[in-house]
């Protein structure tokens, strides 16, 4: 369950030998602090593979909901937010060399920022989650 491509963001944190781990003494990979923003990267990562691979599977094997369309809006919401939130916490490793135009972070910050204005957008796929929410609660109290 590792994303190699996410890694190569942090140069730093297997190369024992650059010079920002000789004055820090250690690989950033040894700190708890370090690993535990890895780790949470990895669950929201896998949450996104598991929500994307398991609706698309349901659409493949025609085993789903007349509200497919909702449910694929709210994984587009869910992905995209979770999507966001792993490189925000990838610049809050690196700190403000990830903002550098050099720094392939930046772009890829970018990028997934973008995700937010493709439709549908998040209050439209939030508006329409919570009308149906209403009207099913409505319907089961009769």
């Amino acid at each position: 369950m590792r994303s190699p491509t996410f890694f190569n963001f942090f140069p730093s944190s297997q190369d024992t030998t650059s010079e920002r781990n000789l004055v820090l003494g250690a690989s950033l990979a040894t700190l708890p602090r370090f690993q535990t923003a890895i780790g949470e990267i990895e669950a929201l990562l896998y949450a996104n593979h598991r929500l994307i691979y398991s609706l698309a599977t349901d659409i493949d094997k025609g085993e789903y909901d007349t509200n497919v369309g909702l449910q694929a809006q709210t994984v587009k919401y869910l992905t995209t937010t979770n999507a966001i939130r792993t490189v925000e916490i990838g610049l809050e490793l690196i700190g403000n060399p990830g903002l550098s135009k050099n720094n392939p972070l930046e772009r890829h910050y970018r990028n997934v920022l973008c995700s937010r204005i493709h439709t549908p957008q998040n209050d439209v796929i939030c508006l329409s989650l919570g009308k149906s929410a209403l009207a099913s609660s409505a319907i089961e109290k009769g």
